[in-house]
């Protein structure tokens, strides 16, 4: 008697009915190890981008002290006054042989999901000091 390819493995599963429970448990831990990964995928990317906005902070900080430094203790009125070349007195100036800066080639961009202008930099020129402005949506 000649017994076909498969035909024991197929008859024994069908009549016991295993492979339907196999087949659940199978699924069950693809499911858990399927969250574990994702979960800690999305705290990798917030821990990136927290990262990200930290050094950014830092960055953004130490070119003010410089300005301050050049400035004899001015701080810059604005930002954006670190990406311009500066007199002495803080005005814009165009004079390579005479001036201070730029500090920076852009302001860095703060990351955020799906670019809300509701998150930002926070400068304030009278302590010379930057902050992050993040507005919670409810």
């Amino acid at each position: 008697m000649a017994i076909r390819k498969g035909v024991f493995v197929r008859s024994y599963f069908a009549k016991s009915g295993q492979w339907l429970v196999e087949m659940a448990v199978g699924s069950v831990v693809a499911a858990i190890v399927g969250v574990a990964i994702w979960t800690n995928y999305a705290r990798a990317i917030e821990d990136a981008n927290q990262a990200g906005i930290e050094f950014n902070l830092v960055k953004l900080q130490n070119r003010l002290d410089e300005y301050r430094c050049d400035h004899l203790g001015q701080n810059a009125p604005s930002l954006e006054a670190l990406t311009m070349r500066t007199d002495a007195a803080g005005n814009p100036t165009d004079d390579e042989s005479d001036g201070f800066g730029p500090y920076l080639q852009t302001i860095p961009r703060l990351v955020s999901e799906g670019h809300d202008p509701q998150f930002g930099w926070t400068y304030d020129s009278d302590t010379g000091t930057v902050s992050v402005r993040l507005i919670s949506h409810p």
